[in-house]
């Protein structure tokens, strides 16, 4: 779905069910890789440009630890730090909303769809950042608009859909000339898990060494784990810097 949503049809189409009027979109990136050199990196399935500068992030989750609210809290403030520059004024920052678009009810109330907001605690009154998140819960497909959108994502014959902007998408990526794109999508994912596994062999046996000089007395209790939180430090920035996770 996030190949899907490269044409910018798709993206307005999802957009305008979400928030109930027609959103022109001027320009959409996908599998967007948002650099954190001080520390972890994002890779944002769906960003989305409309024409008023306002920015949408739509994630594609299958779990709920992928839709964690603190995931929200951070893709915001990735967004923020690469979608503005030193002379905006604060006022001027753009209005963006983060969506996730979940398999599983992650916020567990029963609701299709939940738009949160920040408050003010004493009054109730909006603090109006204009930054808001919104969950649409998969597990809810109604006889609704939005319904029909969480039935088209789990379809997998676009004969069955009822979005033909949608369908019309899917038969190109299963059907059409985009078969090609899929199979060097898949390649590509190979080699970057295989790239990941060996980052994450090579720290499993450099640990398992210090482990082992730890246990035959050649290092210190400080040493063993000075050596070791360096390893995993290292490593961590290593995985989120070239693959977002």
């Amino acid at each position: 779905m996030v190949l899907v949503f490269k044409d910018v049809f798709c993206v307005e189409l999802i957009l305008s069910i979400i928030f109930h009027y027609h959103i022109h979109i001027i320009q959409v990136h996908v599998q967007d890789n948002l650099r954190n050199l001080q520390g972890r990196s994002g890779i944002l399935d769906i960003v989305a440009v409309d024409e008023k500068e306002n920015i949408y992030n739509i994630e594609v989750q299958n779990d709920k630890e992928g839709a964690h609210p603190k995931r929200a809290r951070y893709h915001g403030s990735l967004m923020d730090v690469h979608m503005i520059n030193k002379k905006t004024a604060w006022k001027d920052i753009p209005k963006s909303s983060i969506i996730f678009i979940t398999r599983q009810d992650v916020l567990g109330y029963g609701l299709a769809m939940y738009h949160v907001d920040k408050r003010i605690d004493e009054n109730g009154e909006s603090f109006n950042d204009e930054q808001g998140v919104i969950y649409i819960n998969g597990e809810k497909e109604e006889e609704t608009p939005l319904g029909r959108l969480i039935h088209d994502f789990k379809c997998t014959n676009p004969d069955e859909m009822y979005y033909e902007v949608l369908a019309k998408r899917v038969r190109y990526y299963k059907e059409g000339e985009g078969k090609k794109e899929m199979c060097e999508i898949w390649y590509k994912i190979r080699r970057d898990g295989e790239a990941l596994g060996e980052v994450r062999g090579k720290e499993i046996g450099r640990l398992e060494n210090l482990q082992t000089l730890y246990n035959d007395g050649i290092l210190t209790k400080e040493q063993y784990e000075k050596y070791t939180n360096d390893i995993q430090l290292i490593s961590a920035r290593l995985t989120s810097y070239d693959y977002g996770r």
